[in-house]
């Protein structure tokens, strides 16, 4: 599962990059039956923009999340999109791996809110991750990666996301 920033601090320029490298992380993953993605996009609220339980092609994948419209919300709430991740987990019910990658491009509207939601996805099992884009909190990304200095990743901008798409995918499917 990924969910990507759409908050007004990501201009429309920014949110199709990060469309693009999400695309290109979903590219990098062998999907089949047994290993479902889901996309989703949060800002001032949470949008699954397809979930876990697809049956989507590799191209109609691809098809939806270069297609997601931009918001441009008020805020971002981290913590909301987080829960909505622990809940579709827990509505999908397979004993496979549970991944759960955030890429945002800053601190989160409600960071005490953001730890809550961040620790009620690791008691539920879910491997979180997090990519910072820019000036974010080390702190934070730390937090929704369940403290584990591997799972997070941090780049100065929008362009240098494909730098780290290699390492990221790696990790992840591990």
């Amino acid at each position: 599962m990924v969910t990507l920033d759409d908050s007004g601090s990501v201009n429309p320029r920014d949110f199709q990059i990060g469309k693009d490298f999400v695309a290109k992380l979903f590219d990098s993953f062998v999907m089949h039956n047994e290993n479902r993605v889901s996309f989703r996009i949060f800002s001032s609220s949470d949008k699954s923009i397809f979930k876990l339980n697809n049956t989507l092609t590799r191209a109609q994948v691809q098809t939806a999340v270069l297609g997601t419209a931009y918001r441009s919300g008020s805020s971002t709430m981290t913590d909301l999109t987080l829960d909505a991740g622990v809940a579709e987990f827990k509505g999908i019910g397979r004993g496979v791996p549970k991944n759960f990658l955030v890429i945002t491009d800053g601190r989160s509207s409600y960071p005490s809110r953001t730890e809550a939601a961040a620790k009620r996805a690791h008691a539920a099992g879910i491997n979180t991750f997090a990519v910072g884009i820019g000036s974010v909190s080390q702190s934070e990304l730390l937090i929704i990666a369940n403290g584990d200095p591997n799972r997070v990743f941090k780049v100065e901008n929008f362009e240098e996301l494909e730098e780290i798409l290699k390492e990221l995918s790696a990790e992840i499917c591990t």
